[in-house]
């Protein structure tokens, strides 16, 4: 997993001071790579952060800041997805090269469709898209699209 270049521009000016950022950091799950949530400010205790926790999440501006600093171990940033937060993600896996960044054309279709800020996932495999919207907090299957919502707004 590579560490994540975080382009505070491309970010929505809606969801900058939503407090649901948190920073991440690559570590290993069951042999395989994985994102361990990490507080998204410097602590003396341990890193690891309570994603149920929102006293734990802070707004972007915080998260980024934290994030730049040597003494906070991040590799990029999240966003918790609550019921409280109009936001859903929508995951799109095994749709990107990671050495050309071409995308399949189901996804372009997507992406197009939905016309929302997408960046590319931690993989380089994949785009993941927010939109303006609420489904479920349930995943559906591992391959392809996780969420959509064909009543998403654009952020």
């Amino acid at each position: 997993m590579p560490i994540i270049d975080v382009r505070d521009e491309e970010i929505p000016e809606e969801i900058r001071p939503i407090e649901n950022w948190i920073c991440w950091r690559e570590g290993e799950r069951d042999g395989k790579p994985t994102k361990i949530p990490t507080k998204p400010y410097r602590t003396s205790g341990s890193p690891n952060l309570d994603v149920t926790d929102p006293n734990q999440r802070r707004d972007f501006e915080q998260a980024v800041a934290a994030h730049g600093d040597s003494r906070v171990n991040s590799d990029g940033l999240g966003f918790v997805f609550t019921e409280d937060v109009s936001i859903t993600g929508v995951d799109l896996d095994k749709c990107r090269d990671a050495d050309t960044g071409e995308l399949e054309e189901w996804a372009e279709d997507i992406i197009d469709r939905l016309d929302s800020y997408t960046e590319v996932s931690p993989s380089g495999t994949g785009v993941h898209i927010l939109v303006g919207g609420e489904l479920p907090m349930v995943g559906i299957g591992k391959a392809g699209s996780k969420c959509m919502t064909p009543t998403a707004t654009s952020l």
